[in-house]
C-alpha cells in the first residue's frame, strides 16, 4: 500500500513537537551571535543595554516571526523569554536602530544553512507580492486630490527541491510599488550566485533579466509576452529556452511560501514608517526560510530515530541467535556424553 504523503499542517505539527518557542527563538539568537551586534551605543554617556543587541534583534524577529506581535506584546512576553522586562518604546526604538540590511543577512544565512543541508540550487522561481499597510498617502488623480493606502512590495528569489518537496528564499528585496517585478528580480540575480532553470511569468519578460540570467549561466524559463524580441538582443537568445512543459510544472510551487506567509498574517502590517514596512517584509521571508530549516532537521532527526530503531533490533535479533546457538550446542554436548 502507498504511504500518504502528510499535509501542511502535519508537517508543522512535528516541527512544534519537537521544537518549543524557546527553542525556536534560540535558533534565530544562534544565528544572531553569528553575524554579530545590529548596533551599539553611539556614546559612553547614556544607561547600558538591557540585554544584548543581538538578543534585541533575535527577540523582535521571533515576535513578529510567531505571532505578527506588536511591540507591547514584546513587552507582556520580556520576562519569559529574555528574563527581564523591558518596556515597549524600548523594543521600538532599537527595531529602528536596527538595519534592514541585518535581516537580509539573517535570511540569506538560514538560506546558506539550507543549501547546506539540500544540496545546490538547480531550480529558481521569481515572485512579489505586496505589502498591507493602514498608511495612507495622498495623490492627484484625474486632477483631483485622493487618499489611499501606501504600497509595499517584497520581491523573492525562491530555490525549489523537488525531491524534498521544498522552496526557502535564497534572497529577498523589499521595495515600494515604483520597482518593478523584472527590476527586483535582476538585482536579486545580480547579487547571488546561481544557475540552473529560473522560472517567471510575464512580468519578468524583460531584456535585463534576460541579461542578468544569461551572465550567470542560468536557463530562463520565463513565459514570453506577445511582443517579438529584436533580432540578437539577450531577450531573444533567453525566449528560444523556453519550454511551456518544463514552465507550466514549476510556475505554480511560488505560490505555496506566499500561501502560508498569507495565513500567517506576515503580508499585513502595523507598522508606520517606510524602513519598518520593509524590515517586517524581510521578516515575513525569514519567517519562511526558518520553517522550512526547521522542517528539514526534524525530518533528519525522525529518520536518525528510525536508523537507530533498526539497528536496536537487528542487535537485538543477533543476540538472540548467539543466544541460542549456545544453548543448542550446549544441549549438543549434554547428548553426547549421554
Amino acid at each position: 500500500m502507498k504511504q500518504l504523503q502528510p499535509t501542511y499542517w502535519q508537517i508543522y505539527d512535528r516541527v512544534f513537537k519537537h521544537f518549543s518557542s524557546k527553542a525556536i527563538y534560540g535558533k534565530i539568537l544562534d544565528i544572531a551571535r553569528i553575524l554579530g551586534k545590529p548596533f551599539d551605543k553611539r556614546g559612553k554617556r547614556g544607561p547600558k543595554f538591557k540585554i544584548d543587541p543581538c538578543e534585541y534583534a533575535a527577540y523582535e524577529a521571533y515576535q513578529i516571526i510567531s505571532s505578527n506581535a506588536s511591540f507591547r506584546d514584546m513587552e507582556l512576553n520580556s520576562e519569559l523569554f529574555v528574563e527581564k522586562h523591558i518596556d515597549h518604546d524600548t523594543f521600538h526604538d532599537n527595531f529602528v536602530k536596527t538595519p534592514y540590511g541585518y535581516f537580509v543577512r539573517l535570511l540569506r544565512e538560514v538560506a546558506r544553512m539550507l543549501e547546506e543541508l539540500l544540496g545546490t540550487v538547480v531550480i529558481t522561481l521569481f515572485d512579489s507580492t505586496g505589502l498591507s499597510t493602514r498608511q495612507y498617502e495622498e495623490i492627484i488623480f484625474k486632477g483631483k486630490k485622493k487618499r489611499r493606502n501606501k504600497e509595499f512590495k517584497l520581491h523573492t528569489l525562491t530555490s525549489y527541491h523537488p525531491k524534498e518537496k521544498l522552496t526557502y528564499f535564497i534572497d529577498a528585496l523589499s521595495s515600494d510599488k515604483h520597482v518593478s517585478d523584472a527590476e527586483g528580480a535582476t538585482r536579486l540575480v545580480k547579487t547571488n550566485r546561481t544557475g540552473g532553470f529560473h522560472c517567471g511569468d510575464r512580468g519578468y519578460d524583460a531584456e535585463k533579466l534576460y541579461k542578468a540570467i544569461l551572465a550567470k549561466e542560468g536557463i530562463p524559463m520565463i513565459k514570453p509576452k506577445k511582443h517579438k524580441a529584436k533580432l540578437f538582443s539577450e531577450r531573444a537568445k533567453g525566449m528560444k529556452m523556453y519550454r511551456k512543459h518544463i514552465y507550466d510544472e514549476l510556475r505554480p510551487v511560488v505560490e505555496t511560501p506566499y500561501g502560508g506567509l498569507e495565513n500567517s498574517g506576515m503580508i499585513q502590517t502595523r507598522c508606520v514608517r517606510d524602513d519598518t514596512i520593509k524590515k517586517k517584509g524581510m521578516l515575513a521571508a525569514l519567517r519562511h526560510n526558518l520553517m522550512s530549516y526547521l522542517r528539514v532537521l526534524v525530518s533528519r532527526m525522525e529518520s536518525l530515530l528510525e536508523l537507530s530503531d533498526k539497528l536496536r533490533a537487528i542487535t537485538k535479533l543477533i543476540k538472540g541467535l548467539r543466544m541460542a546457538k549456545i544453548y543448542n550446542g550446549f544441549l549438543l554436548g549434554r547428548n553426547r556424553c549421554r
